[in-house]
């Protein structure tokens, strides 16, 4: 794994909004490197308060999966192939606001 993941909300919302009723924070997790997935996946389903409702390999697919799952948490590699985690971010908040 070349860079650590930024895990931020994936929404805008208040600190009220998570955990949900269920008590479960729900993470997506995006790498280019599936060895990277894979450690924060497995990292996060330690916990028992996360689960992981999906995975991407870059930044197109992290806003596709995003829109799809709607997660409370996405955990975003900074430095991918193509769009990069960053740019990823921008989109998804964006998104998150209109």
């Amino acid at each position: 794994m070349g860079t650590r993941p930024v895990c931020t909300p994936a929404m805008a919302m208040s600190a009220a909004d998570v955990p949900h009723e269920s008590g479960i924070v729900r993470a997506v997790v995006v790498d280019d490197e599936p060895s990277g997935r894979e450690a924060v996946t497995t990292l996060l389903g330690e916990h028992p308060t996360v689960q992981v409702v999906g995975e991407a390999a870059n930044g197109d697919e992290a806003i596709a999966r995003v829109a799809e799952l709607t997660p409370d948490v996405v955990c975003m590699d900074v430095q991918m192939p193509g769009m990069d985690g960053l740019e990823a971010t921008r989109r998804i908040t964006a998104d998150a606001a209109s």
